[in-house]
């Protein structure tokens, strides 16, 4: 099988010492306090306008844009999470909006606006998909995008790892929260790098270097189904990760080669010294609240979770990247 190469970075360039407090966070470093960001009285008031309007004049959601509003408030408010994405911990947890008062639609233009202040919104598909709805589908789901539709546990890992233009950022508006588990988990790349360089340099290495990842089958029709490229890669300032478990031994699978095994203890390392250095912070979202976090330069996880008849959980992803176009492919 053939595979598409993707060069990110710069080739062969690797970071030459650990990076430190505070991009290598650990848990105990940080707390709720670093990824919060209060909702002020004044944004949930321009939100209120802004879903007055609606209910009198409707516009696809996609056509809304933060001008035709007055957003003052909740552009400071995205400016203060976007700061933690990029110069803080890496997640930014709004706390919260009012999404008892509105319908599901009225939700996700109020969180459609509030992305735009962010970022540029992105196709999560080929197919121009722009809102993903993850709740549990039922069923035993295991392949590509369907396992975020079950009720599975996620293990770390980078959105869209297995094609060519990942997010830089992901958004995650909590409709409902589950009745038991669902805990969400999120660590450093940078933590990661420096656990890795004093436990395993030569592992660390290995993830300098390209492996195969499955496209997931969300690409365009007709498109190479495995991607080649590395899981770490250095542009000489910022780490970025490509990292899944599931997305990279399907990816072997279908190329029909078999994994080396340096490169598969690498992968297993990674979730070994989250564990073992307790990398990873972890809260569970909850109704009203929204996630936002640096899809590049962290790792993010899902517990299992259960539902009950009159509870279920009910997320909005949505993705963002700071450069290109907004379709699927950049």
């Amino acid at each position: 099988m053939q595979w598409l190469d993707v060069e990110e970075g710069a080739r062969g360039l690797r970071p030459q010492s650990e990076f430190g407090r505070p991009r290598a966070w650990r848990a105990g470093d940080v707390g709720a306090r670093d990824w919060t960001v209060a909702v002020p009285d004044a944004a949930v008031a321009e939100m209120e306008a802004v879903v007055e309007l609606h209910r009198r004049q409707r516009l696809p959601t996609c056509m809304l844009a933060p001008e035709m509003f007055t957003l003052d408030a909740c552009a400071r408010m995205m400016a203060e999470a976007r700061s933690r994405l990029d110069h803080g911990v890496g997640v930014a947890l709004l706390d919260r909006l009012p999404v008892e008062r509105w319908t599901a639609e009225e939700a996700n233009a109020v969180y459609w606006l509030l992305g735009r202040l962010l970022s540029q919104p992105v196709a999560q598909e080929w197919n121009g998909l722009m809102f993903r709805d993850i709740l549990d589908a039922g069923g035993d789901q295991e392949y590509g995008n369907e396992r975020a539709v079950t009720s599975r546990v996620l293990t770390f890992h980078t959105d869209n790892s297995g094609n060519r233009a990942r997010p830089d950022y992901v958004g995650l508006m909590c409709l409902g929260r589950a009745a038991e588990g669902g805990e969400s988990q999120f660590c450093s790349l940078y933590a990661v790098h420096d656990a890795l360089a004093a436990d395993a340099p030569d592992l660390l290495a290995r993830l300098f270097e390209p492996y195969l990842h499955d496209r997931q089958g969300i690409q365009a029709p007709g498109e190479i189904e495995v991607l080649r490229a590395p899981v770490l890669t250095f542009d000489g300032e910022r780490l970025r990760g490509r990292y899944s478990l599931n997305k990279i031994s399907q990816g072997y699978r279908k190329a029909g080669v078999p994994i080396d095994a340096p490169g598969q203890r690498a992968l297993d390392a990674v979730v070994e010294v989250i564990d073992r250095h307790h990398l990873a912070c972890a809260f569970t979202i909850e109704r009203g609240q929204v996630q936002f976090f640096n899809n590049l330069e962290g790792l993010h996880h899902r517990a299992d979770y259960k539902d009950a008849p009159e509870q279920r959980r009910h997320m909005v992803r949505t993705w963002y990247r700071n450069r290109g176009r907004p379709f699927f492919d950049g």
